[in-house]
């Protein structure tokens, strides 16, 4: 659902951003082998430390996931 939230919304091709380049990132970060470790380190990380000033909230309808939030908190201040 993420990878494909950024396929929906960061393609601009007015701007020279086009529907591939936006993959290419989408794969590099999120879906190959090491986008993937990578973003399961960061979960385990919550998971075992909850209070780390990072939260994860997920929005269902029934059995599917329809949303997501990730927030973090710290020194520098907050952000979404």
């Amino acid at each position: 659902m993420h990878a494909q939230s950024w396929l929906d919304a960061y393609p601009n091709e007015a701007e020279g951003i086009s529907k591939e380049h936006i993959a290419k990132i989408v794969y590099e970060k999120m879906l190959s082998p090491t986008g993937v470790t990578r973003r399961q380190g960061y979960v385990q990380a919550y998971v075992d430390n909850p209070d780390d000033g990072t939260f994860y909230r997920i929005a269902t309808a029934g059995n599917k996931v329809i949303g997501f939030v990730v927030g973090t908190k710290d020194t520098q201040g907050q952000s979404l």
